[in-house]
Formats: structure tokens, sequence, C-alpha cells
């Protein structure tokens, strides 16, 4: 297995929202990638428009000089997946992490280019080994005593609104009443409760829940310590806990 799975758990659904997508209608050049799935930074005259001019402003030779050319090139790969043009499998290893920045891609990219590629890809190293065996509904002695129900297929449902703390709840408040974002925000605030009993001990990672459709999940309502030290660190132990050997 390639080191691939390990680094993504450790930053999958990291989402960024600063720069616009690349320009339409152009054919990206790809970045190189060698025998064992390293990639190559773009050069600098690999960018397109808008990556140069984002690119001239950053410290020319500096850490993000360096994270931006990585993270712009393992980019043209994933959309290359998400696009059908290349087989998920063949998907390059996620750079190393100080090659890596997710604030270079904006919030469409991170959505639907990085973590859909991310997820074919695992979805293909996985497929057929016993890490994809159905998981039974976990029981779950709940010490917040706010979980939301999960379906028998392992996904969740909503939290209800009276199962929202005073924080949660004022936050909900302003949100306009059946919307969108309201789904979203009992969803992912929902999910967010099963990922802090996983990081502090209380749930098996491998019974971590689905993670919530797309259409119901924005990690725009987590706050950064959430996002990065409770569901990204969740769903870290979940992908290690599937990569184990089936006892």
């Amino acid at each position: 297995m390639r080191r691939f799975v390990l680094q993504a758990a450790a930053t999958a659904f990291l989402f960024g929202t600063l720069m616009p997508g690349s320009a339409c209608g152009q054919v990206p050049v790809l970045s190189a990638v060698d025998a064992e799935g390293q990639m190559a930074p773009l050069t600098v005259d690999q960018l397109d428009p808008e990556e140069r001019a984002i690119f001239e402003t950053l410290a020319p030779d500096s850490a993000d000089a360096r994270r931006f050319l990585y993270t712009r090139g393992f980019l043209r790969h994933a959309r290359q997946v998400v696009d059908g043009q290349l087989t998920p499998i063949l998907l390059p290893d996620l750079p190393a992490e100080e090659n890596w920045d997710r604030r270079f891609f904006s919030q469409k990219e991170a959505d639907d280019v990085i973590d859909a590629a991310l997820t074919m890809h695992m979805a293909a190293t996985l497929s057929g080994t016993e890490a994809l065996r159905p998981r039974p509904v976990p029981v779950i002695a709940d010490p917040y005593d706010r979980l939301p129900d999960i379906r028998a297929d392992g996904m969740i449902e909503p939290l209800r609104v009276d199962q929202l703390d005073p924080d949660e709840r004022a936050t909900y408040a302003t949100l306009a009443p059946d919307s969108a974002d309201a789904r979203k925000f009992l969803y992912s605030r929902g999910y967010l409760r099963f990922c802090r009993l996983v990081v502090a001990g209380d749930l098996p990672a491998l019974d971590l829940p689905d993670l919530p459709e797309r259409e119901n999940w924005d990690r725009r309502f987590f706050s950064e310590y959430e996002a990065t030290e409770l569901v990204d660190v969740a769903l870290g132990q979940h992908l290690i806990a599937l990569l184990q050997p089936a006892t």
C-alpha cells in the first residue's frame, strides 16, 4: 500500500476558501510523477495565468511558494481523476505535509475535485478487500446524550434542534428556517459528535459513521480546532482502522 492513504487521512476534508478556479478552456500541463507515485512540483512556466498572478504575490523561494507549486500540481492530477481521464488508483501520492497547503484551492476545487478524487482513489485502493465489509451499526453509550440516530446503511440522521447545545442553538437561530444551511448545520454538528467520541477513545474508529452526503455537509460550521483536531483526526483514525488486516 502506498503511503497515500495514511497521508490522505491526515489531510482529507480540510477545505480551503481562497483562490478562484483555473482559467477555463485551457489544457493544464501535468507535473511529473516518478515510478513510485511521487509527484514533482509544477514549474513556474507551467502555471496558468491566474495561478501565475497568485504565485507572484508569494515570497520567492519561500515555503508558501514551494507549497503552491506542489498543491496546484496535485490539483491537475485530481481533476483528471474526476473527469475520468486518469484511473483513480493511479492518482499520485499526496505531497508531503511540508509541501501541501489547501489554502491554495478554492472551495469548489477542494470539494468537487480534491476530495472527490481522494475518495475515488481510496475506494479503488480498498475495493475487494475485507476493509469494505459491512459494518454493524454501533451501539454507543453516549456521554453527551445528544447523538443523532444512525440509519441501517451507516449514515447519520440530522440532529434535532432540541439536541443542540446553547452555542449551537445560537448559531442555528441565525440560519434561515428550512434552508440548506440549516440542514447542513444539523448534519455537520451531529457528525462532529461521533468524531469527538472517536478521538476521546469512547467509540472504535472503525465504527465512525459514514460521512454525510455532500448536500448535507459543510465544514464552515466547525471551528478550526473542531475541523483539524476532531473531524480530521477521527477520519484519519477511521481510515487507518479500515486498512488493518481482518482478524
